[in-house]
């Protein structure tokens, strides 16, 4: 139980963040379909457009300017 609220609490930050790490406990997985849901959700959320260098450069540039201020 103590893991899973603190799974709870890491899955709440990065998903504040946008970092796409996510832990699922026994709970959690005692519904798979809903685990398989979650992930679909985060990859279908990611895939807004095809990836190019350019975009992948501004996007970290966008981040690196949050995380300097």
């Amino acid at each position: 139980m103590k893991w899973s609220k603190e799974a709870d609490k890491r899955n709440a930050y990065f998903e504040k963040y946008g970092i796409t790490t996510v832990t699922f406990t026994d709970t959690d997985l005692s519904d798979v379909d809903q685990c398989w849901e979650h992930i679909k959700g985060i990859l279908e959320e990611r895939s807004s457009g095809p990836l190019t260098v350019e975009g992948a450069e501004r996007e970290l540039q966008a981040a690196y300017a949050f995380v300097s201020i």
